[in-house]
């Protein structure tokens, strides 16, 4: 079991063991969680990125792309 709580950033894969990413972020938004969600996944998909956007991730960051990747999930860590 797990329990959510107000975190200053929430960084969640798609891929879990217990639970999938999306069903992550609809529990966050069900739960009204106000603590920013950044995806951080394998998957380079504009449709599992829309997906996450529409239910309530901030950002969404590909393991592994780049060194901007990288430094954009530092900034968004950073910001919040």
């Amino acid at each position: 079991t797990y329990k959510i709580s107000q975190f200053s950033v929430i960084l969640l894969d798609l891929s879990m063991h217990d639970i999938s990413g999306f069903s992550m972020l609809k529990e966050i938004k069900a739960k009204q969680v106000i603590s920013p969600v950044a995806v951080l996944t394998a998957h380079e998909d504009e449709s599992l990125k829309n997906q996450a956007i529409i239910l309530g991730a901030k950002d969404y960051f590909v393991k592994g792309k780049d060194i901007d990747e990288l430094n954009r999930l530092k900034n968004f860590i950073c910001e919040h």
